[in-house]
């Protein structure tokens, strides 16, 4: 679940946690072929988010698209015939989460992108990663699709694979960035901590993970490629989100003169995506400027 891949605890690890952690980095230098996909099941496979009955009806709504990314087919759905604004759901989410955005974005004369990332909703796979996540966003940004992207709107993981993708394919597209993940690294190192995996074997699992999609978690580190983008981006962030803490935007917006934060209350990590709240942002800070350009 997000809160195991995401939250902090600050509670000590155990005795007993520590021993099997060191136990399991043992049996994985014994048989890295049978312990590794163990420990890519336990931390890398997304929890099941179901689907309100108002989110299936707008989700079946839009047009269905298909590509493939790391011979997994991606699926997602596409409402109206404009510039495109793309939606990239969090980690344990689903693209049907926006589903208050989609009117908004149309009435302004765009038209709404989400999918379903890999091995999340109706997209094939069991386990994913950042990396995984990233390659996803990518192809939607290249237009491999068929639809061309001029805004993106990200929440929490998704967020951080939107800015990593935005760096990899030198695009500057408008963004709002909710709740977005910054510190992924860090979240990750803390997950494998609370059960009791020593650093040397998160480092393995990461490197193997770096060889293989050609990525590096310290250079493509969110909180770093943020820093380095040069257009506007607008972050909204509740101050009571359990799972990934405000303060982390709050210093990213002190840190640089593009980044602007927006905080609310009482919206919590998720079901800020549905509030009036994220509809205002979404006109004031994405479409309007762009409408009163045309």
């Amino acid at each position: 679940m997000l809160d195991r891949y995401l939250y902090p605890n600050k509670n000590s690890t155990s005795v007993l946690k520590k021993m099997a952690g060191y136990l399991l980095f043992a049996l994985f230098r014994l048989a890295p072929d049978r312990v590794g996909p163990r420990l890519l099941r336990l931390f890398f496979r997304p929890g099941i988010a179901l689907q309100s009955d108002e989110e299936k009806t707008a989700w079946e709504a839009g047009t269905l698209f298909e590509f493939e990314s790391h011979g997994r087919r991606i699926q997602g759905r596409r409402w109206g015939d404009g510039p495109g604004v793309l939606l990239v759901h969090g980690w344990d989410g689903r693209g049907s989460q926006f589903h208050r955005l989609v009117t908004p974005i149309l009435a302004a004369g765009y038209s709404a992108i989400a999918f379903d990332a890999p091995a999340h909703g109706e997209s094939d796979g069991f386990e994913t990663n950042y990396f995984e996540y990233t390659d996803a966003v990518r192809h939607l940004l290249r237009g491999d699709a068929g639809m061309p992207v001029e805004k993106v709107v990200a929440h929490s993981v998704g967020a951080s694979a939107a800015i990593n993708a935005i760096d990899k394919e030198a695009v500057r597209p408008d963004m709002l960035l909710i709740a977005p993940a910054l510190h992924l690294e860090e979240f990750l190192h803390q997950s494998f901590q609370r059960h009791g995996i020593p650093f040397t074997l998160f480092r393995e699992i990461i490197g193997r993970l770096e060889t293989r999609y050609g990525y590096d978690f310290h250079r493509d580190d969110p909180r770093r490629l943020l820093r380095r983008l040069t257009q506007p981006v607008f972050i909204l962030h509740d101050e009571l989100d359990r799972l990934v803490p405000i303060e982390h935007s709050r210093a990213e917006a002190g840190q640089s003169p593009w980044i602007s934060l927006q905080e609310t209350r009482d919206l919590g990590h998720t079901r800020i995506l549905k509030s009036d709240t994220a509809i205002a942002a979404v006109n004031a800070y994405l479409l309007e400027p762009l409408s009163e350009a045309g």
